[in-house]
């Protein structure tokens, strides 16, 4: 029997292509012999449905359970350390003394006076060593920061973690602190605060004998 490159089908045999060449098939009765692909495929017939890959969605079942967002982390909260001038009274009550004021000169708290202590006093609206409540412009905790430092007497204001600008007599404190002096004012938000130290180079709560 002869091969037939032209693909034309014969009186006895029919002509299947397999891998780029023709070969006949003998006995042809109409029927059609299934044509195979090098995966061992019929033409014609549907492979078997392939698992999904690792990593891929399966966007039905998404959609039905769909997943719960992961809770963000709670904030960590400020929890002040216990200062380290605290005096003990003749009856064992322990105080810390008042080293100087602010008093609110324009704001929400106008003629109220807050009381600063010895080293970082933390300045926020809600929580802190001093609350200035009412101002939006305060952020809630460690908006800026006083510190009196007993070794020189000396004041300083500074930023802290405050959304807005702390101003020191309209001058803006930008990334650093600035020592402060009597009836400077500290301006931030809405509220301008009048700084007064009671300790200084002429008094220190050292120099006073509590026995």
């Amino acid at each position: 029997m002869a091969w037939n490159n032209n693909k034309k089908k014969e009186k006895n045999s029919a002509v299947v292509e397999s891998y780029g060449k023709t070969e006949p098939v003998s006995n042809w009765g109409g029927e059609t012999e299934p044509i195979f692909t090098p995966g061992n495929t019929p033409i014609g017939e549907v492979p078997p449905t392939m698992p999904v890959p690792s990593g891929l969605i399966d966007t039905d079942a998404f959609f039905k359970n769909p997943q719960t967002p992961t809770p963000k982390p709670e904030i960590q909260t400020f929890t002040p350390t216990e200062p380290a001038d605290i005096i003990e009274k003749t009856n064992g009550e322990k105080v810390q003394p008042v080293v100087g004021w602010l008093v609110c000169i324009k704001g929400p708290n106008v003629g109220k006076e807050y009381r600063i202590h010895s080293d970082y006093n933390y300045v926020g609206s809600a929580k802190g060593d001093i609350v200035i409540a009412g101002d939006p412009k305060i952020s809630h905790e460690r908006h800026m920061l006083l510190t009196y430092d007993p070794e020189n007497r000396s004041f300083y204001v500074s930023p802290a973690a405050g959304a807005n600008i702390v101003r020191l007599n309209d001058k803006g404190l930008i990334g650093g602190g600035e020592q402060l002096k009597n009836y400077d004012i500290i301006r931030t938000g809405d509220t301008s605060l009048i700084f007064i130290g009671l300790c200084g180079p002429e008094f220190g709560w050292e120099d006073v004998n509590n026995d």
